[in-house]
């Protein structure tokens, strides 16, 4: 195996969220030195889009776990070179991360909050994880990718959440579908773990080389961490969870390894 670059899942395999914020797995910051000291180079994959990098990067270093923010690689950062591909000129945000806007706004991209008869350009409907959407905004989202005929664009790749009646939350697939479903829509992107676009996206754009035989993707859910690297050509590695014990038996034929521990995770690596 001549692996030189890795993807590292963040969420379960460097640390848990818990009541009291977030707890570093054993050996997570030595891990992290490990492959620092060694110019290892390396990203980190995340499947979150309500968080901003600073509200990350706070909450882990509140936790005593400290990483480059720099090498995160979010969903949305995934979706503007997707969204300029298409020629996408208007993008209307159905999400709880408030910085959204901004980041779009930033790459070019106009941010509408509702249809309006005067937009020429080609429009599409960025859809996020939103713990505190209304049916108002939701309808306004409806609305403005049927009159648009806007594209649907998923942050998030997977419906993670039982929604009981009484909450509105919704992740960001789920609420993607119905919007596309209610306007018409034929087919909803997803451009976040476990997409091929995602993947393809670090080894083109955030890896020294785009060589997946020389890649390894690391992650405890075999499914949104590992299956479409491996489709790609990419060696994996599976950590398991002692806090999510079933994931160990869900798609594991596609695991290259199986390890207990980061220090097995570094000793693969030959760090």
């Amino acid at each position: 195996m001549n692996i030189t670059q890795a993807i590292i899942d963040l969420k379960h395999t460097l640390y848990v969220p818990t009541s009291r914020g977030y707890e570093p797995i054993k050996g997570a910051q030595e891990f992290l030195h490990t492959l620092e000291d060694a110019h290892f180079p390396h990203v980190f994959s995340v499947n979150s889009s309500f968080q901003s990098q600073e509200d990350l990067g706070d909450a882990l270093s509140k936790s005593g776990l400290y990483i480059d923010l720099k090498k995160v690689v979010h969903p949305f950062e995934v979706s503007i070179p997707f969204l300029k591909k298409q020629e996408i000129d208007y993008v209307f945000i159905f999400s709880g991360n408030q910085s959204l806007p901004r980041i779009y706004q930033k790459a070019g991209l106009e941010v509408v909050y509702g249809y309006e008869p005067h937009m020429q350009g080609k429009g599409a409907v960025i859809v996020g994880y939103n713990p505190r959407f209304s049916g108002t905004s939701l309808q306004t989202a409806i609305n403005y990718a049927w009159q648009k005929d806007a594209a649907i664009i998923a942050l998030n790749g997977k419906n993670y959440r039982t929604l009981p009646r009484n909450k509105r939350t919704w992740d960001s697939l789920a609420t993607a579908k119905l919007i596309a479903q209610v306007s018409e829509k034929q087919q909803v992107q997803v451009v976040g773990k476990p997409s091929e676009e995602y993947y393809s996206y670090i080894l083109n754009n955030r890896l020294p080389s785009n060589d997946a035989s020389s890649t390894v993707a690391i992650g405890d859910s075999p499914l949104f961490d590992l299956e479409t690297p491996h489709k790609l050509g990419v060696e994996t590695i599976f950590k398991s969870s002692v806090r999510r014990p079933r994931l160990a038996q869900e798609h594991i034929d596609i695991a290259d390894h199986q390890v207990q521990s980061l220090e097995d995770i570094a000793k693969i690596l030959g760090l």
